[in-house]
This record gives C-alpha cells, structure tokens and sequence, in this order.
C-alpha cells in the first residue's frame, strides 16, 4: 500500500494536466514499475474512457486497483487527486494576478506543446498492443474518420468498438 501511495501522490503532484498524465502513468505504472502488463493498461484506458469525469484519475483508480485491490483503488485515487486538490486551493487567490503575467502565458503555452509530445511518444508505445491486427487497424482508422468527419460520439464510437470486438472473437476460428 505504501508504494500505491507515494507512487499516486508523486504523479499527482508532478504531471502536468489530464493528458500530460496519461503520458506520464503508462511510463511510470507499466514500463518502469510494472504494476500492469500494457495489454492490461490499454484495457484500462479503454473502460475510463468510456466514463464521465477526469480520466485520468480513473486512470489512476484502475491502476491503484490492478496494484492493490480495492483498497489499492481507493488508496490510489485518493492519493492521485490530493495533490491538484491541494495546489488549486493555494493558487486560487492569486490566479488572476499569475494568469495576467506574460512569461506565465509563455509558460504554459509551451507547456501544452510538450505535453502534446509526451502523449504522442506515449500514443507511440501503446500502439502494438493497441493495435495488434488489421480488424483493431480498421477500427481505429474508422473511430478517426468518425470523429473528425460524421463528428460521432465518443460512447458510440467506443460501444462500437467494443461491439466489433465481440464479434470478431466470437467468429475468430469459426465462420459466422
């Protein structure tokens, strides 16, 4: 449980925002610690996605859990969320005067641009077992085509997906 709670407090307080983080976990949580196989890793990305709310404490949720149990769950939820919690109260009363600052908005536009980095390499590392085979390919490549042209929802998009999936393990083998 310790290693749930300095691990989670430690992302918590140094990753950058949701998406920087979902860079950061994968190398943190499956490469460096292996709490989670990537397989088991991109099956929890896969259900936090498909919730409402801050995906990546989900995220966090899920991989405190795959660690811990239920407990490790809680633990690392908690733990994850703390930080921000934290830094938000204090940075409240002055971010007004902080945001006004011209080498703040410097910063953080640069900021965003590596964190556009780090989710790619991450997006990069995660795509062999994302994407294993030409059916999870096509999937893919229609979730894009979806999203960015028909403008689908992303619950579709991800049911979809999952309905696909289901069908191609029931037919793998037999014909359907």
């Amino acid at each position: 449980m310790k290693e749930i709670v300095g691990t989670s407090l430690k992302l918590g307080a140094t990753a950058y925002g949701g998406p920087a983080m979902m860079g950061v976990m994968p190398a943190e949580l499956q490469e460096r610690r292996q709490w989670v196989s990537r397989e088991r890793f991109v099956e929890g990305l896969a259900i936090v996605n498909m919730l409402r709310g801050a995906t990546a404490a989900q995220l966090g949720i899920f991989l405190g859990y795959a660690r811990g149990g239920w407990r490790g769950g809680l633990v690392g939820g908690v733990c994850f969320v703390l930080p921000a919690f934290v830094i938000m109260l204090t940075l409240l009363p002055v971010l007004d005067r902080v945001r006004r600052l011209t080498w703040v908005r410097a910063a953080m536009k640069g900021m965003g641009c590596a964190v556009i980095g780090v989710l790619a390499v991450s997006l990069l590392r995660l795509t062999p077992h994302a994407l294993p085979d030409a059916l999870a390919v096509t999937i893919f490549g229609a979730t894009i085509v979806a999203l960015l042209v028909w403008r689908v929802g992303v619950i579709k998009l991800l049911l979809a997906g999952s309905a696909l999936g289901i069908l191609a393990g029931r037919c793998a083998g037999s014909r359907c």
